[in-house]
């Protein structure tokens, strides 16, 4: 065997090994062999004598000791299953990188030809661009692997990780979109996990969170590859199921229910636990059209459900929505004196003082996430309402149609105002500006009713054409029209 058979040999079995030790003095030998052709070569070839010789070994060893470690790493990844040191490969790449570069340089002042000069200068160039791009892709790689890292923390829960509250949003507001669109069926499943406070209670709460992590990741092992199952707050999780009609969706639920209720869970210190789930149920429809609205009737019928009782199933429907006939004193209702006496437009004030009375129940239960929701549900249909209105008063010719649109837009801002500081700052606004929302919104609601409203309820009683256009809209699933 030629003598750098044996070298070579004796590199890769150390390096598989792992004694990086036994490299280096082989490497020296390596540096003697090539010593005096090395001298040949930059007498020859690129000037510098006895200064380069130096260089030119270290770099020939240098390079070929990369070559053979990284051999020998590839081999042990085969054979082991051990990762490459990318480390030990980097330093012995950067040493040889270096080496040639030190040759060139030196090549270059110490000969006076142009030529070995301007090929040293290339052999910087070629070298330098290497370690540029080497380092580049370094960077690029980085941040694509922060970018994803950031992704991931920005849209899943590290506890359950499943998708969070802004996933939800996102995908909601989408299907509802679609859902318009091509008339494809849409349902939201809200879960609340009960027992999780008794778990607590007597194994800890390392427990509570190891049953909410099973629970999750049941919910995941059950559902479609295109169903989105999100946590939306403390032991809530909301399941969008697009494709899937109420009746198959109430279906869904009950399988779910059942198949949580009859599983036997492992606390923390292996004590078997049980839990169960509530479930609200609501689909696409012409009352619920809406992110918001539809968001809101899953999380009402969750309300209902556990109101029931433990491990219930509860569909929201048009008995539980609200509407003008308010004989079961669920909601809140418009006062007398406040009635325009048009049922299309007495039934959105309707909506709107049950969304305050649903905020107001929240508020009273500490629930802030319904908070959030009940609230977003009010601005959205306060919209709706208003674009309904504007579209009445345009079709009937009322007088004071701008200056009524104008107190529109102003009370849209100081409604979106109140909802930027709720999601903005939580924290602060639940805690000093919660308690004084009600009244606020009522005293709001009340003054612009009396102050507006009413100003048009005989023009509008009169245009017949009016309240049909206003009911079309209501019926065409609140399609957005902009009052000229």
């Amino acid at each position: 065997m030629s003598f750098c058979g044996v070298i070579s040999d004796n590199l890769i079995g150390a390096t598989i090994k792992g004694y990086y030790f036994y490299i280096l003095s082989e490497i020296f030998l390596l540096k003697i062999t090539t010593a005096s052709w090395g001298a040949a070569i930059m007498e020859d070839t690129f000037g510098g004598g006895q200064h380069g010789i130096y260089f030119i070994s270290y770099a020939t060893m240098a390079t070929i000791a990369f070559i053979l470690v990284a051999l020998a790493q590839y081999k042990r990844k085969k054979s082991e299953n051990i990762p490459i040191n990318m480390n030990i490969l980097k330093i012995i790449g950067g040493i040889a990188m270096a080496m040639w570069t030190s040759a060139a340089l030196t090549s270059a002042t110490y000969t006076t030809s142009p030529t070995n000069t301007a090929i040293a200068a290339f052999c910087v160039g070629v070298i330098f661009s290497i370690f540029v791009a080497w380092q580049l892709g370094k960077v690029v790689r980085k941040m694509t692997e922060d970018e994803k890292t950031i992704r991931e923390l920005s849209t899943t829960c590290s506890l359950t990780t499943l998708w969070n509250r802004r996933v939800f949003q996102e995908t909601i507001a989408t299907e509802v979109t679609r859902s318009r669109r091509h008339g494809h069926p849409l349902s939201i499943l809200f879960l609340g996990v009960e027992g999780i406070g008794i778990i607590n209670g007597k194994h800890g709460y390392e427990s509570g969170d190891k049953v909410l992590r099973d629970v999750a990741a049941m919910l995941i092992n059950s559902t479609r590859e295109n169903d989105r199952v999100c946590r939306y707050s403390g032991t809530k999780i909301a399941i969008i199921l697009p494709d899937t009609n109420l009746a198959d969706a109430e279906m869904f639920a009950n399988r779910l229910r059942e198949k949580i209720a009859a599983h036997k869970f492992e606390a923390a210190n292996n004590d078997i636990v049980s839990a169960t789930v509530s479930i609200g149920v609501a689909d696409y429809s012409k009352s619920n059209s809406t992110d918001a609205s539809i968001t809101y009737a899953a999380y009402d019928a969750l309300q209902s459900a556990q109101e029931i009782g433990p491990n219930t199933v509860r569909c929201y429907n048009k008995i539980d929505s609200p509407s003008h006939d308010n004989s079961k004193g669920t909601y809140a209702s418009l006062p007398a004196k406040l009635e325009i006496s048009i049922p299309v437009i007495d039934m959105g004030h309707d909506k709107i003082y049950s969304y305050i009375q649903k905020i107001n129940e929240a508020e009273k239960n500490k629930d802030t996430g319904a908070v959030e929701m009940c609230f977003a549900a009010l601005v959205k249909h306060i919209k709706i309402h208003f674009q309904k209105e504007e579209l009445g008063l345009k079709a009937c010719g009322y007088d004071n149609l701008q200056a009524h649109i104008g107190e529109h837009r102003k009370l849209e801002e100081d409604i979106l105002s109140i909802n930027w500081d709720m999601l903005q700052h939580p924290e602060i606004f639940h805690r000093e500006r919660l308690k004084d929302l009600r009244p606020f919104l009522l005293g709001w609601f009340n003054k612009h009713i009396a102050d507006f409203d009413m100003s048009y309820k005989d023009v509008l009683n009169g245009s017949p054409a009016a309240i049909k256009a206003m009911e079309e809209y209501d019926a065409a699933g609140h399609k957005k029209t902009t009052a000229a």
